[in-house]
């Protein structure tokens, strides 16, 4: 708490330093600035160009904070697909090869991919590439391998795993992301999801994923991968799969119907990759420091059924030093 102190409006200034106050003035700008990254994509899956601040609004705590600039971030990208092998999984390894295929089939040419299985074992340190050959070598190596399917239940650490794939982009790159095909369940990381998706936010990258879902199931552990998503500015598809397939029975869906056409879990992954592809970012400057939750809104001035808006809805905490 601070000192109560009356001053004059002249020594303002003086006084704010004799008993620590803290002035709009005197704040530390990585309080009140911060980068919103979002994508914005029209009817037919396209980036929308030549966006400026006149067509967006953005709010924190109900006040209304400014925006300084719109930029585009060019590519290209990287992508860490993470493969869930835990023991809840066994009966979808081969559906979850074919959605990373999916997703690779829709990212542009010259995206930086790799590919990281993880499960009980330390997960094999991942190589970017943008050889589309080799990737789906290591898919089909996912596919093939027999231990997996002995991985046993309950031992799955999620939040490990995703901190393992952010280092293994070294250096933050603009544009990296995780897409993470997993139910979700943590059983044994050793890191706490809140610390890690403050670090993902600082080092802005964006979480996207393939979300098994088990219908009537309560695992008794947390449920934080949706969160990470929504905080990080990603974007989820979600699939929602009976307790027979949890139970070992195998679970297959086409991607493509009879006629060569995407499915609608493919053209949600379709939509995933031009949302990883489109990257713009937002300058702003807060009324007031982050204290406590630092979740803000972002929306345009003009909605329209027509436009597609993922942003991230958490900034990145501030130095204790400067919020004191």
């Amino acid at each position: 708490m601070y000192p109560v102190a009356k001053c004059a409006q002249p020594l303002l200034l003086i006084c704010a330093f004799l008993f620590n106050i803290p002035t709009a003035r005197g704040q530390d700008d990585s309080c009140l600035r911060h980068t919103i990254q979002f994508s914005l994509l029209n009817h037919l899956g396209q980036p929308v160009a030549d966006l400026s601040p006149s067509q967006f609004v953005v709010t924190y705590r109900g006040k209304p904070v400014r925006i300084i600039s719109i930029t585009p971030s060019p590519g290209p990208r990287r992508v860490l697909i993470l493969m869930d092998a835990s023991g809840n999984l066994q009966s979808t390894h081969a559906f979850d090869s074919d959605v990373a295929d999916e997703l690779l089939d829709d990212l542009p040419q010259g995206t930086y991919v790799g590919v990281m299985v993880f499960a009980k074992r330390p997960p094999v340190t991942p190589i970017f590439t943008t050889d589309r050959d080799s990737v789906r070598k290591q898919l089909q190596s996912f596919r093939d391998d027999q231990d997996l399917a002995r991985t046993p239940k309950g031992s799955t650490a999620l939040f490990d795993a995703l901190h393992q794939g952010k280092s293994a982009f070294g250096t933050a790159q603009e544009g990296d992301s995780l897409y993470v095909i997993s139910d979700g369940v943590d059983h044994a990381s050793q890191i706490k999801w809140g610390e890690l998706d403050d670090e993902l936010i600082r080092l802005g990258i964006r979480v996207f994923g393939m979300r098994i879902k088990w219908l009537g199931v309560d695992f008794g552990v947390g449920d934080n991968l949706p969160d990470m998503i929504t905080f990080t500015g990603g974007s989820p598809v979600v699939l929602f799969l009976s307790r027979v397939h949890l139970d070992g029975l195998p679970f297959t869906e086409n991607l493509r119907d009879d006629a060569g056409k995407k499915t609608r879990s493919a053209t949600e992954i379709d939509w995933q990759a031009r949302f990883i592809a489109d990257l713009n970012k937002m300058q702003i400057e807060l009324p007031e420091p982050p204290r406590g939750k630092r979740e803000v809104e972002l929306r345009l001035v003009q909605k329209s059924p027509e436009l597609f808006l993922v942003f991230q809805h958490t900034l990145p905490p501030c130095s204790t030093a400067a919020t004191k």
